[in-house]
């Protein structure tokens, strides 16, 4: 069953997503004990882009699952807010 409207989960930057990524970037850096060094711009950029790296790997499944589910082009472009 696919969703008509996907309008409503058009991207959205807010609080809730700068808490997640805090706490996202926070997390790795303990899971790879570099929580000490977590105010190093290098640090912070390395797991920055490693979460970014994983984000678009995960987004290109994410889009094929959507396509193989009935999503068409344009809901798609939407959601990966290309419009």
């Amino acid at each position: 069953m696919t969703m008509t409207d996907v309008l409503d989960l058009c991207p959205l930057t807010d609080v809730d997503t700068t808490d997640m990524l805090d706490l996202a970037v926070t997390t790795l850096a303990c899971l790879r004990d570099l929580d000490h060094r977590y105010h190093d711009p290098a640090v912070r950029l390395h797991l920055l882009v490693s979460l970014y790296e994983q984000i678009r790997s995960e987004l290109l499944a994410a889009t094929l699952d959507a396509d193989d589910h009935g999503y068409n082009p344009t809901q798609i472009a939407v959601l990966l807010n290309l419009h």
